[in-house]
């Protein structure tokens, strides 16, 4: 089962979202995030398509989310499709709930569900050891946005961004660069 957990927690591709605002120091803390589909490529490569599940439930007004991995203790993680349907294994299961999105309702919260469920399977956990990073933000309409001080424009892409400014894992580095390229 550990081979299984390791290849599991092995790094995935991820995003960058905004975490808290600081309007008052026009600065925005952003975490790293893994996408669902990521999370379910990679069950897909380890496992196989027929050796996972996901199974959703709603109680008491919030979705919870179970993982469950088929394990082979007498085969190799590279059992074939026919070994692992043939049911020669033992399904495992871990579940968590997910938070309410305010952007996409209830898919958005089976979506951090499924993810967090992931997670105690070792999907995304190295996220944890990523430090935030901080980005400049502005008040667009009605609306706070990270934006680029070097062109002002708002940024669409933070993943982008932090690729193109990666020393900005400090409050005071974003504060700098907005006061740096504001005057």
């Amino acid at each position: 089962m550990s081979e299984l957990i390791k290849k599991l927690s092995e790094p995935l591709p991820f995003h960058w979202r905004i975490s808290r605002l600081n309007r008052a120091k026009g600065v925005a803390e952003c975490v790293p995030y893994i996408d669902a589909r990521d999370a379910m490529n990679r069950l897909d490569q380890v496992l196989g398509p027929f050796g996972w599940q996901d199974d959703y439930k709603d109680l008491g007004g919030k979705i919870y989310c179970t993982v469950k991995i088929l394990y082979l203790a007498k085969f190799k993680s590279s059992a074939s499709i026919e070994e692992k349907n043939a049911g020669r294994g033992v399904w495992y299961e871990k579940s968590d709930c997910g938070m309410p999105s305010d952007i996409e309702g209830d898919k958005g919260q089976a979506s951090d569900a499924f993810k967090r469920a992931c997670v105690k399977w070792g999907l995304g956990r190295f996220l944890y050891a990523v430090p935030p990073m901080y980005c400049p933000v502005r008040e667009f309409g009605k609306t706070w946005y990270p934006f680029d001080p070097v062109t002002g424009a708002r940024i669409e892409d933070l993943t982008q961004f932090f690729e193109a400014n990666p020393g900005l894992t400090t409050q005071a580095a974003a504060i700098a660069l907005f006061k740096t390229t504001k005057s």
